[in-house]
């Protein structure tokens, strides 16, 4: 899944592939989406630092949809709709692939610990997969350091984001 991850934002940035440039005519639109995907604190947490760290390396702001009274939120995007499409294809791949990996710890380890602390030992591959992604796409930018201004979220998305308020304190 990183090695896809990685090997998407190259490709985009080698080739300076920017929505704004490819389409004709008027501004590109900034859109809004809901991924369906939920977390709470205690399962999937990792959930929406994953969301975070996708959405800042392919042009968009990832969010958190609550609902009052609830206890899980939905994680969300925005951005331009080429870069939305992207992202959320993107988040949503490497969502899945350490999900199947935490139901993986979970089954493994069920007969021998309590399930707190099954729970806490996905969430911590969860954790580790999201800290290791930010690292390998650190190191990328770090050894590809034209790429800075093609992979930069564009003003546009940045305006909307801080039209929506305040983040929650969830994360």
């Amino acid at each position: 899944a990183k090695s896809a991850l990685l090997k998407a934002r190259a490709l985009m940035a080698q080739y300076k592939l920017r929505p704004e440039e490819i389409k004709a005519g008027g501004a590109p639109k900034v859109k809004e989406i809901l991924t369906g995907i939920t977390c709470t604190k205690m399962t999937n947490a990792w959930a929406s630092q994953l969301a975070a760290v996708v959405a800042g390396h392919y042009c968009c702001k990832s969010y958190r949809n609550h609902y009052k009274g609830e206890k899980k939120v939905t994680v969300g995007f925005v951005g331009l709709e080429d870069d939305l499409e992207v992202c959320t294809r993107i988040y949503k791949y490497a969502y899945d692939c350490v999900l199947a990996r935490c139901k993986e710890i979970r089954a493994e380890y069920r007969d021998f610990y309590t399930a707190a602390h099954v729970r806490e030992l996905a969430n911590a591959y969860g954790f580790g997969f999201v800290q290791g992604l930010r690292a390998a796409f650190r190191a990328q930018a770090a050894q590809h350091q034209e790429w800075g201004l093609v992979m930069v979220t564009p003003q546009a998305v940045m305006d909307v984001v801080n039209q929506m308020g305040r983040p929650s304190t969830f994360g």
